[in-house]
């Protein structure tokens, strides 16, 4: 069946596999060392054992998995977030290290900046949300995780007028949408299985897209109001706007789906039968390039969805992309601890931020 989109007239990480605690248990009394059977159990609690942490803190780069990154509003500061329980905050233009932004209880899942740049935002495992002062680090408001078995938050999002900011992807699919200005719940939703850990707010505009079952809704942050619909969507794992919200991408099951929204119709459509689960899409200003990250950074035309090749020889696993303002360059974060900054025209590697860290 087509898929189709629908406007009313008013008007898209390493996940740890769940097991039972006694599988666990043996699983872990199983590991050759005190300090890998320690190491072990701390996954089961999206944890860090002490050693490591301190590690983590002390390191000019990430020693595990980073999640997500977020660039300033201006260009100038990177955040990024780490499975290692660190926020670490880059110099762009360099590439250096600054300093690491709050202390975290949990693995950190995202992170996203504040409209003026003056606050990053953080989701940590057995913590939830973090408001951080990007000068000092020093936590400023916090928002405890849900309390509850699979209440985890591992995707966040926040609106362009930074109003309020979506929290979602629990295996329960609640999706949360937070009003920054109270610091209090506006509304929560239950969706339907294939969606809750895949939402992204409109850059221009106060729309929220949701990913519900087989359906991609379009929601009003403020009020819940239903916008409009994409129906017939498979398994969507991750959705970006283009930067002029005029385009949505949805990485669906076997293709990539990229829709025209003002002129509510589906642009096109690339099967995608021999590509593993897409963490993260973004396209450039000027709408010409799709970026789509799974085992390694990919770029395909918008226009036809001719594939442009991937970006290194590298695939230890992309968990997220975001592409500069000037369209020139995207920014990756992958399991090897490591961002990657890569020219988008011929995608060659550019620098990292940190370095590759051998997984204890």
């Amino acid at each position: 069946m087509r898929s189709s989109l629908r406007f009313f007239p008013a008007v898209l990480f390493g996940l740890v596999a769940s097991a039972g605690a006694a599988c666990a248990q043996e699983y872990c009394d199983k590991q050759p060392t005190e300090i890998a059977k320690a190491r072990c159990r701390a996954v089961y609690q999206s944890r860090n054992i002490p050693e490591d942490i301190q590690r983590a803190e002390a390191s000019a780069t990430h020693i595990n998995w980073v999640y997500g990154t977020a660039l300033s509003p201006d260009q100038t500061l990177l955040a990024s977030a780490g499975r290692d329980q660190t926020v670490k905050l880059w110099d762009f233009a360099s590439g250096k290290f600054l300093r690491n932004l709050g202390k975290h209880d949990g693995w950190v899942r995202a992170v996203a900046f504040s409209p003026d740049g003056k606050i990053v935002y953080s989701i940590a495992g057995n913590e939830g949300l973090s408001e951080l002062d990007a000068l000092s680090g020093k936590l400023l408001r916090s928002l405890p995780q849900p309390k509850g078995e699979n209440r985890e938050w591992f995707r966040m999002a926040i609106s362009h007028d930074g109003r309020f900011i979506a929290l979602g992807g629990g295996i329960d699919r609640t999706l949360v949408v937070w009003d920054v200005a109270s610091w209090s719940q506006k509304r929560s939703s239950r969706v339907e299985r294939g969606g809750g850990d895949n939402f992204a707010f409109s850059p221009t505009k106060s729309i929220l897209a949701m990913a519900s079952g087989k359906t991609v809704q379009f929601l009003d942050p403020e009020t819940g109001e239903e916008l409009g619909s994409i129906s017939n969507v498979r398994d969507s794992s991750a959705m970006a706007f283009s930067p002029d919200g005029l385009l949505l991408a949805i990485a669906e099951r076997e293709r990539t789906s990229i829709w025209d929204l003002k002129a509510a119709k589906l642009l096109q459509q690339t099967p995608a039968k021999n590509i593993p689960t897409i963490f993260g899409l973004a396209i450039t200003p000027d709408n010409s390039i799709l970026v789509t990250c799974a085992e390694a950074p990919a770029a395909f035309d918008v226009a036809g969805g001719k594939s442009r090749g991937t970006f290194g020889f590298m695939d230890d696993l992309c968990h997220s992309v975001e592409i500069t303002k000037d369209g020139r360059y995207a920014v990756t974060s992958h399991m090897g601890s490591d961002i990657r900054l890569w020219d988008v025209a011929s995608g060659a590697l550019v620098r990292r931020f940190g370095e590759a860290v051998e997984q204890r």
